[in-house]
C-alpha cells in the first residue's frame, strides 16, 4: 500500500507544461493559417486525450507511447518548424515493451527547455535500442547560455517511478556532443496496472 501510495503521487507530478507554449503557438497561426489552426488543435486534443486516458496507468507499451509522441511532433514541428527533429528507430519486436507513462515526452520538453533550437543550430532527439534491449533517448548538447530555473523534478520523476516500478536503473549522463538517458524496457507479456 505504501508503495503504490507512492507510485501514485508521482504519477499526479505528471503535469506538462506543454500545454501554455501549445496555446501560444495556436494564437500565432490562427489568424494567417486558419486550416493549419484546425489541424493543431486536433492533434493537441489527441495529445492531451493520451494523457488523460493513461493518467492512472503505472506502465504503458512503447508503441502507445510513440503513437502520442507523432502527435506531439507535430505541435513541436509548427512551433520550431526545420529548427527541431526527432526521429526513431525502434524494431517492431520491442514495440511491445513497457515503459512508464509519458517518460518520452518529458524527455523531450526537457532537451527543448535547456537547449539552443534555432537555424544554425537545431535541436536533433533520437530515439533508439541500446545493445541490452533499453531505450536510449538522445539529443544534441547545445546548451543555453543563461541557465534556465529548474526543478529537475522531471528527470527525478522518472527515476523514482523506475526505481518503484523495477530493479533496473534509469541512467543520465552527458559527453561533448549529446545528453543521454536510458530507459529500462520493461519486458512482460500481460501487464493490468489494476494488480499493481
Amino acid at each position: 500500500e505504501n508503495t503504490q501510495a507512492q507510485l501514485d503521487t508521482l504519477r499526479n507530478q505528471v503535469n506538462p507544461h506543454f500545454l501554455f507554449n501549445s496555446l501560444n503557438t495556436l494564437s500565432s497561426i490562427i489568424h494567417d493559417e486558419p486550416d493549419l489552426a484546425v489541424d493543431f488543435v486536433q492533434k493537441l486534443s489527441k495529445v492531451y486525450r493520451y494523457i488523460l486516458e493513461i493518467r492512472e496507468k503505472d506502465l504503458i507499451t512503447l508503441k502507445e507511447e510513440l503513437k502520442c509522441i507523432e502527435a506531439y511532433k507535430f505541435l513541436l514541428k509548427i512551433r520550431f518548424g526545420d529548427n527541431f527533429s526527432y526521429e526513431h528507430n525502434i524494431p517492431e519486436i520491442d514495440l511491445e515493451g513497457f515503459l512508464a507513462p509519458l517518460s518520452l515526452q518529458i524527455l523531450m520538453e526537457n532537451a527543448i527547455k535547456h537547449n539552443i533550437i534555432s537555424k544554425k543550430r537545431p535541436l536533433k532527439i533520437k530515439i533508439s535500442m541500446t545493445d541490452n534491449g533499453d531505450l536510449l533517448v538522445q539529443n544534441n548538447l547545445q546548451l543555453k547560455k543563461l541557465a534556465v530555473s529548474s526543478t529537475k523534478m522531471g528527470l527525478q520523476n522518472i527515476k523514482s517511478r523506475y526505481e518503484i516500478l523495477t530493479n533496473k536503473e534509469v541512467l543520465v549522463w552527458e559527453d561533448e556532443l549529446h545528453f543521454n538517458v536510458v530507459l529500462p524496457l520493461i519486458r512482460i507479456k500481460k501487464y493490468e496496472s489494476s494488480n499493481h
